[in-house]
């Protein structure tokens, strides 16, 4: 007997979440694709807990230096990277149509093997309710003034990965986005509070002047600029938000003083707006250098580093930054064949540890307990080995992909009604009860996956449809019941629950 399925459950957010970004981050490439003796670049993979890393064997020129990032599929499997000048697929090749990307910067050599020395200047992110389309951003640069360099654009470039056996296509390139002088550096991304859509903010070079670009499935939308709080200090720094997206915090570093500059806002996931600012120096005992931070799980604690240290700022000190905690001086490490120890940009890991990168040696350290006070986080210098050479302190650049909508805000409207999408009307999945298989019927040919999970939010199942009726079979799962989502270009065609008998 065929069931209809009009009437359909809310599946729970967290499952929702986990189908579609939650592993997004959960490969990071790096190094140079050639050195003595190895031919390859490394691929740390989160898929297992603890992370392993292997070589990924090509035979390209492309390195990957500050400018790093890349994105995984719904189930954690490669997809791409980018070293800022070219997009590389999941056989570390560079992609249909991925080389000459951010052509005509003046700065950098542009010849896509070296690739950029700048942190956060390459983001890539999935179009929101979309199977197969991401966007990379990247600024372009220039020289800035009193030393500095700044950005004179940010571009985008569209890939489709449906093409090419899945190996991608880059389908539109280095389209302008904002054509301003920028900040340098700097790009990130946090959740709307929606829990579809993204939210980018893009400063004005040296100012207060912050540019808010929204993400949705309609496109990139430029939302306008917000002037708020002290000028900001371009040279080098980092840019992040808070795993919850309450905060935003950049640290800009000054090449006249050993100072880092420590700029903090709070952001409404709704708007996009920033608020409240503040504005810390924070002097440094050694040469400045690219430096680094990040924020703890429990959203409590600044990690921020310099050279030769590693410090915890805690936000609920309201001297954080007078109070503040070395964790972790530099040790001395050498590594025997490519450099010296020093501390360069960090990422919040999905492991939930803290990653630091270095400059020019094989090894990264990891912060174990974040959410500890003081030395009790852990920080385990040069613990992670690389099987290449990590070059310019190379982290890979994600937003946090772990956060979910802000429920109970006004922007909440999404994932609230536990209607069917419209979309629904027609679609056939039956038998349920089921035993040995499952057969969906759409009522017009369409590029469709069907999901299904069990009720922890583990997918068992993923599943392409090309026809109008698709059997799907579950010989190989335990009796129970388990969640689907059918999805489409369109977004979710339908969402229920089927009992396996």
């Amino acid at each position: 007997m065929r069931i209809y399925l009009f009437i359909f459950i809310l599946i729970p957010l967290s499952l929702y979440s986990q189908l579609n970004d939650d592993k997004r981050d959960y490969n990071w490439c790096f190094g140079f694709a050639y050195q003595p003796n190895t031919h390859g670049r490394t691929v740390m993979t989160f898929q297992n807990m603890p992370p392993i890393n292997y070589l990924a064997n090509n035979n390209n020129a492309v390195w990957l230096g500050g400018a790093n990032t890349g994105m995984s599929d719904w189930f954690g499997n490669l997809l791409f990277y980018s070293n800022y000048f070219s997009i590389l697929n999941s056989n570390h090749q560079i992609m249909d149509n991925g080389d000459s990307i951010a052509s005509g910067t003046s700065y950098f050599n542009s010849d896509n093997t070296t690739g950029c020395p700048m942190p956060q200047t390459v983001l890539a992110l999935p179009k929101p309710s979309s199977l197969y389309n991401y966007y990379l951003f990247n600024t372009v640069y220039d020289w800035g003034g009193a030393g500095g360099i700044m950005s004179v654009r940010l571009i985008v470039s569209e890939i489709d990965m449906s093409a090419n056996g899945g190996l991608g296509k880059v389908t539109q390139k280095n389209i302008p986005i904002i054509n301003d002088t920028i900040g340098g550096g700097m790009l990130t991304a946090c959740r709307h509070g929606n829990g579809r859509d993204w939210w980018v903010l893009v400063r004005e070079y040296m100012s207060n002047r912050f540019h808010r670009l929204l993400i949705s499935p309609a496109g990139i939308t430029d939302m306008g600029t917000q002037i708020i709080g002290d000028n900001v200090f371009d040279l080098a720094g980092q840019a992040i938000f808070s795993p919850d997206g309450s905060k935003f915090v950049i640290c800009g570093v000054w090449n006249q003083s050993n100072i880092a500059e420590l700029y903090f806002y709070d952001f409404d996931r709704c708007s996009g707006l920033l608020s409240n600012p503040k504005h810390f120096q924070v002097p440094q005992t050694t040469s400045i250098v690219p430096t680094g931070i990040a924020i703890s799980p429990n959203n409590r604690f600044l990690y921020l580093t310099s050279t030769n240290d590693v410090q915890q700022l805690d936000f609920n000190n309201i001297e954080m930054v007078a109070n503040r905690i070395t964790v972790a001086s530099n040790d001395g490490f050498q590594d025997s064949i490519f450099g010296n120890l020093s501390f360069r940009a960090m990422y919040l890991a999905p492991d939930e540890k803290i990653y630091i990168g270095h400059n020019g040696i094989r090894y990264l350290s990891v912060i174990n307990s974040p959410n500890l006070l003081g030395v009790s986080c852990n920080v385990n210098q040069h613990s992670v080995k690389l099987k290449t050479v990590n070059l310019d302190g190379s982290i890979p650049n994600f937003p946090h992909y772990r956060l979910g909508r802000e429920i109970g805000s006004a922007c909440d409207t999404i994932y609230t009604s536990i209607s069917p999408p419209q979309e629904s009307v027609g679609i056939q999945v039956y038998p349920n009860p089921a035993q040995e298989s499952l057969t969906i019927e759409l009522p017009q040919k369409e590029e469709a996956e069907f999901v299904l999970f069990d009720i922890t939010g583990r997918v068992v199942l993923s599943q392409k449809l090309w026809k109008l009726t698709e059997t799907v079979s579950l010989a190989h799962l335990p009796k129970g019941m388990y969640f689907y989502l059918l999805k489409s270009e369109k977004g979710i065609l339908a969402q229920g629950k089927v009992v396996k008998e």
